[in-house]
């Protein structure tokens, strides 16, 4: 159960901070740590959202890894943090692991910073679409599995939310879990979630892949590529494997069946995950 919304449900989006405006969540986080160490691997964890600290958390922890807690609010202030993490912490040839939105985050640290910080490896888990003409499969894919009223709901949901006023949390994770995942067996809880940092964050990664920056950026990688999808995920594999083809970026691919977004948390495969990832991490 989250200890701010008391809810039951896969906590994405926890209504303890739902009404934070700005000042309210630079006044949380001020002084507030920038990763939790998980044990003393050299390999950090990045979350999704972007804004949801905590919702790598189990993943981190499962392979002893260093949690980064990203509180910035553009890009560069992400990737900054990343930079004093790996810094303050002495790490060398760091392993970076990126879910969800931390995919995006990963890749483009891996292609900006990976000379200067040697990263070796970068791994995407659930990553979002490189090229925008894939996001209404991602919407069709979601979509799919709702009612017609489930649907109208998450519409009302996903503009509340885009205002930074999202109401009846614990319907809009039920219906999250519903779009999302294959079948769950975990959950995460957020220590908190920036709808404002969100917002700001979302509309600069979509103009980057408007652009064709965001694509563009990978041909600088030189660090080791590894995708981890699943086939159930509404965030459509292709749409991360086809740019990357036409781009002539190498990655080596896992795809689990009867998987979700969030493979670590999903009944049928998360055994395999961590089999396959721990295998990659050695």
């Amino acid at each position: 159960m989250c200890k701010y919304c008391k809810s039951n449900y896969w906590i994405l989006y926890c209504s303890g901070y739902n009404a934070l405006t700005s000042i309210g969540f630079e006044q949380v986080v001020q002084g507030a740590e920038m990763y939790i160490k998980h044990g003393n691997e050299n390999i950090l964890v990045l979350h999704g959202g972007p804004g949801a600290i905590g919702g790598a958390r189990n993943l981190a922890k499962n392979l002893n890894a260093v949690e980064v807690l990203s509180y910035g609010r553009s890009i560069q202030a992400q990737l900054n943090e990343i930079i004093e993490v790996i810094k303050e912490l002495g790490l060398v040839n760091p392993i970076i692991i990126g879910h969800s939105w931390g995919a995006w985050l990963a890749y483009l640290f891996a292609a900006k910073c990976s000379m200067k910080y040697s990263i070796s490896k970068v791994v995407l888990i659930g990553c979002g679409a490189f090229d925008e003409s894939y996001l209404h499969e991602m919407q069709k894919r979601r979509y799919d599995k709702l009612t017609v009223e489930e649907e109208r709901e998450a519409n009302v949901y996903f503009a509340q939310m885009s205002q930074g006023n999202l109401q009846q949390l614990s319907r809009f994770n039920e219906l999250m879990c519903k779009m999302d995942a294959y079948e769950m067996n975990g959950h995460e809880l957020l220590d908190s979630f920036d709808y404002e940092g969100h917002q700001m964050l979302m509309n600069e990664i979509k103009a980057l892949r408007s652009s064709g920056e965001l694509i563009e950026v990978g041909k600088e990688l030189n660090s080791e590529l590894i995708l981890f999808h699943g086939v159930e995920d509404p965030h459509p594999l292709r749409g991360v494997t086809e740019p990357f083809d036409r781009a002539g970026i190498a990655y080596k691919l896992y795809a689990f069946d009867n998987c979700g977004h969030t493979p670590w948390h999903e009944k049928y495969a998360y055994e395999s995950f961590y089999q396959l990832l721990k295998k990659e991490l050695d």
